[in-house]
């Protein structure tokens, strides 16, 4: 669901940089583009708790929960730069969206890395990719059965 979550929320801000000056297109796409966000979220959240040492567990779904308020906070001032820099309109538009589909390829390709879940993958039988999985996480220094 991750890797789906955040392929549909990429695709559509691609899409987003040539389609922006419609309305119709624009109300399809920005869905597509907070559809894509809303099935990262449990998925996401999920998976930072499954995949995280337990000693930086907490911090990591804290820094995630407040990653809205810097990537927030990140477009914000990118608006204002692309204003200062860029009189028309419509190419300062097309910077933010850009920017934003650049950094989806990028969050879209890390993920493509992210090893599965080892709940997943015990689920399916593939014990041995688990507790290597496991091991990861915690550093080598487990002697994990299942």
């Amino acid at each position: 669901m991750l890797i789906i979550a955040i392929l549909v929320y990429t695709i559509a801000t691609i899409l987003l940089i040539p389609f922006h000056g419609g309305f119709l297109e624009l109300l399809i796409l920005s869905s597509a583009i907070n559809l894509g966000i809303g099935g990262e979220m449990g998925a996401a959240y999920s998976a930072i708790a499954e995949l995280s040492p337990a000693r930086h567990r907490g911090k990591a779904i804290m820094l995630s929960a407040n990653m809205w308020n810097i990537g927030a906070a990140l477009i914000a001032w990118l608006a204002l730069y692309y204003r200062s820099i860029y009189e028309d309109i419509n190419v300062q538009i097309y910077s933010i969206i850009s920017t934003a589909a650049i950094l989806a390829i990028i969050i879209a390709v890390a993920r493509l890395h992210l090893p599965e879940s080892p709940r997943w993958l015990v689920h399916r039988g593939r014990y041995d990719r688990a507790i290597e999985v496991i091991t990861r996480i915690a550093g080598g220094k487990t002697e994990a059965s299942l």
